[in-house]
């Protein structure tokens, strides 16, 4: 299915119920900024009374402002990953016109579910967080050889590096968007540990990404306006979740293909050897 053509079902499947989809797509969204408003707010009573100067919040001079950067970050992760998963299966779940609504509730008191969330997205950070050192890593190389007089053969090796840097993040890039499916896929598959969805992720995207980045690129202008953000949401959420089921039925199709294949093959050699014998 075209980008096009996956948009306009996905608008016409969520026309009369964007409220519906938006309330779905708020509670992780609002988990994040309230964290993050939160670690605004300790920076200014911080900067009020004199303990961190204005540029140590970009310097990361402060070892108070370190630790406080690296709490909030864990307890905005341990917050935002299962209501983010919570919100992919009920995405899935309107994707697929199926009765059963699973309960934000039931959900994130469940410890498997809290427990295969966590450990998919703590992962998910970790392969990101390894795909891109090299690439920050090559960058900063190149623009310190920049930066300082460099001769024609410090130039001829920032080049290299400038284009290693740029080779890298794109590979970054495309290891992110692989991952993007794994609260699709923890939805889908219950049985899955949240690692093993991880790398099944990678499997399942293979030849697929294309979708992912044609939704993305087609909301990217009305999204930056901010303005049209809250009517952005729920039609970009449903696109990715309709094309992600599309994606799954494609799956379920070619096993229940499979075995029929299978037995045409074998019925097939056993014509064969009896036509021999």
């Amino acid at each position: 299915m075209k980008t096009t053509e996956l948009i306009g079902y996905s608008r016409r499947k969520v026309k009369g119920r964007r409220r519906e989809v938006l309330f779905i797509c708020l509670p992780p969204i609002f988990a994040e900024l309230f964290f993050r408003l939160a670690e605004a707010s300790v920076y200014s009573l911080m900067l009020y009374f004199g303990t961190l100067k204005p540029a140590g919040l970009f310097t990361g001079e402060s070892i108070e402002q370190l630790v406080i950067a690296v709490v909030f970050t864990f307890i905005r992760w341990i917050i935002s990953a299962p209501l983010w998963c919570a919100a992919a299966v009920r995405l899935i779940e309107f994707a697929g016109d199926k009765d059963k609504k699973s309960l934000f509730s039931d959900m994130l008191l469940s410890g498997r579910f809290i427990w295969r969330s966590l450990s998919s997205f703590f992962m998910c950070r970790l392969i990101s967080t390894v795909s891109i050192a090299p690439a920050v890593i090559s960058g900063i190389y190149t623009v310190s050889l920049l930066s300082s007089s460099a001769d024609s053969r410090q130039l001829f090796i920032a080049s290299n590096t400038g284009a290693l840097c740029i080779v890298l993040f794109f590979f970054w890039i495309f290891l992110k968007i692989s991952m993007t499916s794994v609260p699709f896929l923890l939805a889908e598959y219950p049985e899955k540990s949240g690692i093993g969805t991880v790398f099944m992720s990678f499997r399942f995207m293979r030849g697929r990404k294309k979708m992912f980045v044609g939704v993305g690129t087609v909301f990217l202008i009305p999204f930056i306006t901010i303005i049209a953000i809250p009517f952005i949401i729920p039609e970009i959420a449903s696109a990715y979740a309709v094309g992600i089921s599309i994606f799954f039925k494609e799956d379920e199709y070619a096993r229940s293909f499979q075995p029929e294949r299978r037995k045409r093959r074998l019925s097939a050699r056993k014509i064969r050897q009896r036509g021999e014998t």
